[in-house]
């Protein structure tokens, strides 16, 4: 697969040189988030765009939490979220049908 499909639009997909460095830094955005990162205002808007409301403190928050589980996901094996993904539906054919 070349490409995936999220909500922001298609997103390539680049294979990553196995070994123990990361291309990714602790704490960081995903690299899919980069580069709306580089694009971000001053911060003297408190990071909107013109004619976007400020950012609240909650709001923050959540988009740092939502770029963790991405840079967790991107990291995972492709086999683990199949495999995740699997179970939970024989889970939940198992709840449904007794």
């Amino acid at each position: 697969m070349s490409t995936l499909w999220t909500p922001d639009g298609e997103r390539p997909i680049r294979q990553q040189p196995q070994g123990p460095a990361s291309p990714y830094t602790p704490g960081g955005p995903p690299p899919s988030a980069a580069g709306a990162a580089q694009a971000a205002p001053a911060a003297d808007t408190g990071g909107a765009e013109a004619g976007e409301l400020p950012l609240s403190d909650d709001e923050r928050a959540f988009l740092a939490q939502m770029a963790e589980r991405q840079r967790q996901l991107a990291e995972a094996p492709g086999d683990v979220v199949v495999a995740q993904g699997a179970f939970l539906l024989v889970e939940l054919a198992a709840v449904k049908l007794g």
